[in-house]
């Protein structure tokens, strides 16, 4: 029974979240807030043509990945970690293109949002990138306590 004591605190320990994990999962649900908000800004006050018609959509889906994933992620998980700093990464550098053309190339005007989202999703990036480490760390943590027979189901 003392073993079992041992393990189980060893376990609730080493899944004890992180500043780290805590910081990834509150700037990615962020950023897909600032996406959603970009998104029905569009919705609401631009007129796309061509192909930018699809920009308010991708937003969208963007966003509500984002913040699912931010969920996922505020629960240790791995994958969730991984995919917040790619999914990050891709948006960063597509919005901040996207930016770069609007304000280059194109005659719409820019609002602050816009300039806003490449760095707060360049941000999310790096911070689930850094959150990796730890939500291995969980799982295998995870993964020794249900060897032994403990299911914390976290």
């Amino acid at each position: 029974m003392s073993q079992d004591n041992a393990l189980l605190e060893e376990t609730l320990a080493a899944t004890r979240r992180g500043r780290e994990v805590i910081m990834a999962s509150v700037a990615v649900a962020l950023t897909g807030a600032l996406f959603l908000m970009q998104a029905l800004q569009f919705y609401a006050f631009y007129r796309m043509y061509w192909s930018y018609r699809m920009a308010p959509h991708v937003l969208l889906v963007v966003g509500v990945a984002l913040l699912a994933i931010g969920s996922r992620l505020y629960s240790q998980r791995v994958w969730a970690a991984i995919a917040a700093a790619a999914l990050s990464g891709v948006a960063a550098l597509l919005m901040g293109a996207w930016y770069v053309v609007m304000v280059v190339l194109g005659p719409m005007r820019v609002n602050p949002l816009t300039a806003l989202l490449p760095f707060a999703a360049a941000a999310a990036a790096l911070l689930a990138g850094l959150a990796i480490a730890p939500c291995k760390r969980t799982e295998a943590a995870l993964r020794r306590a249900a060897a032994a027979g403990l299911d914390l189901d976290l």
